[in-house]
């Protein structure tokens, strides 16, 4: 089997909430996030889907940091920078930008929710099953290791924006894929929030299917393939 499965299911307490939670940005989440053991692992300066950020030290202008980059094997397209400032980093002066990513960097979770659903996920599978007025579930397939990287923070984030309205429930990412065997979970429970990577000779099959609330993953992996 190839390709990473993942796995939203998220309960509010009320529909308003439901409501409420689509309003709310995803990249402020990561200030709620960063205290949270577990995060660091997980919060790799990726280029997700809200972009990438990076960070030139001994630089104080944008165009000179640009230039070291290039210099050094790493060109970056000025054209996508849509924010930059100067900083300081260890002590020293530096020059902080992000890139444009799939999604706005103001995105929330409804524009989230309404890239899974379209275009969605290239190469992959996104399934929204029905459920009830005060809850969701999302699951699908990541066709390889680059997708997860650009999803997992974003539903992440997903996930941290409905625990703040006191919503509970788990974020999942599990599958071989591109040499890597990904194992990531999320949990929400109101304010508590924990962020794991079990090995995955751990895992055992009675509690992977009450996370993921037996769905027929098995059966969603095989229309998948068959795209």
């Amino acid at each position: 089997m190839s390709g990473i499965y993942f796995h939203i299911r998220l309960k509010f307490p009320t529909e308003e909430t439901v409501r409420q939670w689509k309003e709310l940005a995803l990249l402020v989440q990561r200030d709620h996030l960063e205290a949270t053991p577990g995060f660091d692992a997980i919060n790799m300066g990726d280029d997700d889907l809200l972009g990438g950020e990076i960070t030139v030290r001994q630089q104080t202008e944008l165009d000179a940091a640009i230039a070291y980059l290039h210099q050094v094997g790493f060109p970056v397209d000025k054209s996508r920078i849509v924010e930059w400032k100067r900083t300081v980093s260890d002590g020293e002066p530096a020059v902080w930008f992000a890139e444009a990513g799939t999604l706005p960097r103001s995105a929330k979770v409804s524009d989230l929710l309404a890239h899974l659903q379209s275009p969605g996920i290239a190469g992959g599978l996104v399934e929204s099953p029905t459920t009830g007025d005060t809850a969701v579930v999302i699951h699908g397939f990541l066709p390889d290791y680059d997708t997860y990287r650009e999803y997992r923070l974003p539903m992440i984030y997903a996930g941290s924006a409905a625990s703040q309205l006191g919503g509970r429930g788990t974020v999942s990412f599990l599958g071989p894929s591109d040499g890597e065997y990904v194992v990531t979970f999320a949990d929400f429970d109101g304010a508590s929030i924990e962020i794991f990577e079990p090995d995955p000779q751990d895992l055992i099959d009675e509690e992977l299917s009450e996370r993921f609330d037996s769905m027929d993953w098995e059966g969603l992996y095989h229309a998948w393939k068959a795209q």
